[in-house]
């Protein structure tokens, strides 16, 4: 296997998932990969302004204001809808439902 030379990104299809991976030497023949899934509702970031930009997005077609985001990510945690996950030093949510 060669390495690459360069970071590099690219789309890598596995099943019915798409990863966006990105690779970049740090010598000695090893490399970091990073893949992240490109899952609806996957939100790497746990802030109130990234379950915002989610549920504004096309996804969704209820219109609402900013000011109900912390409201609202308090009932989608009680019904189970919206759930944080464990990742190594990053914590991620992921919102379900259509």
């Amino acid at each position: 296997m060669r390495l690459p030379e360069k970071d590099t990104e690219r789309l890598v299809k596995y099943g019915k998932v798409t990863y966006e991976a990105s690779v970049a030497p740090v010598g000695m023949n090893a490399v970091h990969l990073v893949a992240r899934a490109k899952v609806p509702g996957l939100l790497n970031d746990i802030s109130d302004a990234a379950l915002w930009r989610e549920l504004m997005g096309e996804r969704f077609t209820t219109r609402m204001l900013r000011s109900w985001v912390p409201w609202l990510r308090e009932k989608l945690r009680e019904e189970n809808l919206l759930v944080e996950t464990d990742g190594v030093r990053h914590n991620h949510l992921s919102l379900k439902g259509d």
